[in-house]
């Protein structure tokens, strides 16, 4: 058995009919600069934020967009909600790489769920007063903690009363920038950045950031660490964002204690920023430059081209089928399952099998059956729901056919196949496994 096959058994069911797509939100707004957060609080409430001062609200999963705020001059780069109700929102501030950013407040409260916002000042704040937050980390209604920023200086906040008072603390002495923060739990977690030396870091702690221990340094100058995946406990994922030709991301699969390098296919100077895995195994990178994603099922040993947002740069996962990613646009990803029990009585005798051989290396075959007569449509997509090939389309009559699929891919790669006929749809899933 090929090396990581064992990682696609979860979509190789034969008892389900499974639809995973990622689909740009068609009014989801067009940001001059960069969409740098979104946050959802369920899968239809949540909020975005972007560089050139713009806060905005979903309530239906993100089919529409209201706008909450137009504050020029603001460059707002994070986001964290409690609630329905109450959250926050991260300014990047001036002296960074963004002009025209005036405001010299780092953080910003709202109460009423994103219509009206008030600054979180230094009478609010104890220790070094941050130039601006880039990463926030709601852990529950009561403990919130926040790093930043990009281009210095590097500070750690954190909250034990839901956001009345923060706690500053200046971490120069081991670090030169903050851009993003996970917690496992609320003492033990990880902030990423770079190095008082330019070198991309990682930082560990396990007593809720009174002291930290460098866990990952990259070998690459200048670089720094731009964003966090977890899909579970153990396993994780960060992006390495680089001037230089690293296309690379590093894993950890106990935790954040140790950590691994992961090299992808991408053009030179790629610059990865964005990261997302709605498992251990299935997960997406994204480059600021030049605008390039990738598609790993084998939990970051290989990776595929794959069509995103150009300026993919964070990634938040809802829950198991649901998932949202931000940059130039706002993306969504679901997943749907019907049970083949649920099939409609009018519908018994139609099948479509899971293709033969899966995963494969080139050629596989795919074997329906229809019941009588009608018009077959048997259509091949790939990873993000775009019409690759139609195999079949004309009437036939009742019977068993067997189709041939010939795919020249060079990387592993997710595709989707849908029978459509007399009414009756069912959708596939085939893992082509090329290393």
């Amino acid at each position: 058995m090929k090396a990581g096959i064992t990682s696609f058994l979860f979509i190789l069911s034969a008892y389900l009919t499974t639809a995973q797509t990622w689909q740009l939100l068609p009014n989801s707004p067009t940001a001059a600069l960069v969409n740098d957060d979104i946050y959802f609080v369920n899968e239809n409430k949540g909020w975005l934020v972007n560089l050139n001062g713009y806060i905005f609200k979903t309530e239906d999963g993100g089919i529409t967009f209201d706008t909450l705020l137009i504050q020029p001059g603001t460059a707002f780069r994070s986001l964290g909600f409690i609630d329905s109700l109450h959250g926050f929102a991260g300014n990047l501030g001036p002296g960074s790489w963004i002009s025209g950013v005036t405001d010299t407040i780092p953080l910003y409260e709202t109460i009423d769920g994103g219509n009206s916002w008030q600054p979180v000042t230094n009478i609010n704040i104890t220790g070094q007063y941050p130039k601006g937050i880039c990463g926030i980390n709601v852990v529950n209604d009561t403990l919130i903690y926040a790093v930043g920023r990009y281009a210095g200086p590097p500070v750690f906040l954190k909250t034990i009363d839901g956001g009345q008072t923060w706690n500053s603390t200046d971490c120069s002495a081991f670090a030169g920038l903050l851009i993003d923060v996970h917690f496992f739990s609320p003492d033990t977690g990880i902030v990423v950045g770079g190095n008082d030396s330019g070198y991309a870091a990682v930082f560990y702690t396990v007593n809720g950031g009174m002291t930290w221990q460098q866990v990952a340094l990259h070998s690459h100058f200048p670089s720094y660490h731009w964003k966090i995946s977890f899909p579970s406990r153990n396993i994780g994922y960060v992006t390495v964002s680089s001037a230089g030709s690293t296309n690379q991301i590093i894993k950890t699969t106990d935790g954040g204690l140790t950590w691994q390098n992961f090299s992808l296919p991408a053009p030179a100077n790629a610059d990865f920023t964005g990261i997302g895995f709605i498992n251990d195994s299935v997960g997406w990178a994204g480059a600021w430059y030049p605008g390039v994603n990738y598609v790993t099922y084998d939990g970051g040993n290989t990776w595929s081209p794959f069509t995103l947002d150009p300026a993919f740069n964070r990634f938040r996962k809802i829950n198991d089928t649901t998932a949202f990613i931000c940059g130039e646009r706002v993306w969504k990803y679901t997943t749907q399952s019907v049970g083949i029990s649920e099939i409609p009585n009018q519908y018994i005798g139609y099948m479509l099998k899971q293709n033969f051989p899966n995963p494969f290396t080139e050629n596989t075959f795919i074997e329906y059956s229809i019941p009588e007569s009608g018009l077959v449509e048997l259509v091949l997509f790939d990873g993000g729901g775009r019409t690759l090939k139609t195999l079949v389309n004309q009437s036939q009559s009742k019977g068993t056919y067997t189709v041939e699929i010939n795919l020249p891919y060079k990387y592993n790669t997710l595709f989707y196949c849908k029978l459509s006929v007399n009414g009756f749809k069912k959708i596939i899933q085939m893992v082509m496994l090329k290393q």
